[in-house]
């Protein structure tokens, strides 16, 4: 296979991206911005650390990180090729593709506010 296809310029800037991603980021010292991990039941909620200048991420309760393809390959579970094109760093992609990518997007974009509403009522709930 070759990866001469990816344009690593073609990548959103990190620190939108992953703010799009997981929501409020808190700093936590040069260039490092922490949150809740995504992927495991994170009890301190500062153990996923991004580097917003490189891009790069880590998570110490998972104990993996990577860069942004790694991240939307563990989200996705999918492979290198699929994640570059979802976001839209790969080559030659079918019209096809790109509405099938902009529609995993909206329902990406649709659960995570439905997921915030949820959370927002019962964080009324209980007050």
């Amino acid at each position: 296979m070759s990866f001469s296809n990816v344009d690593r310029a073609a990548l959103p800037p990190a620190r939108s991206f992953y703010e799009r991603e997981l929501g409020r980021l808190r700093p936590a010292g040069r260039g490092r911005l922490v949150c809740r991990c995504p992927f495991h039941d994170s009890k301190s909620g500062s153990s996923f650390t991004v580097n917003s200048e490189r891009g790069l991420w880590y998570c110490f309760g998972c104990q993996c990180g990577g860069d942004l393809i790694a991240f939307v390959r563990r989200r996705d579970s999918c492979s290198f090729v699929d994640a570059c094109k979802t976001l839209g760093c790969w080559g030659n992609i079918t019209a096809g593709e790109r509405t099938e990518l902009t529609c995993r997007q909206q329902k990406r974009d649709w659960n995570r506010q439905r997921e915030a509403a949820q959370a927002d009522a019962e964080r009324r709930e209980r007050l």
